[in-house]
């Protein structure tokens, strides 16, 4: 897989462990992308891993799914899924396993914009929007700008007038 996971250490709460439970995720390939990461989380209790959620450095919150759990010889084991944002190419990225279950954030809005995790989409003065692709960070401007312009062409080609009306 080229997306792969690893485990390491420490829980993030207020129990006796005060070292956070970490996971780092790697991209192998020479471009960047997301992707659902599978992994095997060892040596913390599944109902810990079933109450929990992942975040990264920035604050933002993954929802875990736990799709196994029982013993691996002395260890007990959590098998995991879930769905990391943008890793860049050839780079990796940190996840901290937090208590508390996952709360799904619900769109918000303003005046002129409106967003969920994924998107936030801007009114623009002259009527065009404004896109962020929160995943990957890309932003497009411009988008449905509409040209009020003669066409004096058929179906396929534009072509303009020649008055120029």
């Amino acid at each position: 897989a080229a997306i792969s996971a690893r485990h390491a250490g420490g829980v993030k709460s207020e129990s006796r462990d005060p070292a956070p439970k970490s996971v780092s995720v790697f991209n192998g390939l020479p471009y960047p992308r997301p992707g659902e990461v599978k992994m095997r989380i060892r040596n913390i209790p599944k109902e810990q891993v079933q109450n929990s959620h992942l975040e990264d450095d920035s604050g933002n919150s993954y929802e875990i799914y736990v799709e196994e759990s029982g013993f691996d010889n002395l260890w007990e084991y959590s098998d995991i899924r879930f769905n990391a944002p943008e890793i860049p190419a050839l780079g990796y990225a940190n996840f901290i396993l937090v208590p508390g279950k996952y709360v799904e954030k619900g769109p918000a809005a303003g005046e002129n914009w409106i967003e969920n995790q994924f998107l936030k989409v801007e009114a623009n003065r002259d009527g065009t929007l404004s896109l962020l692709d929160k995943r990957s960070n890309q932003k497009y401007d411009g988008l449905n700008r509409f040209e009020d312009r003669e066409d004096v062409g058929d179906a396929y080609n534009y072509s303009y007038s020649r008055e120029g009306r």
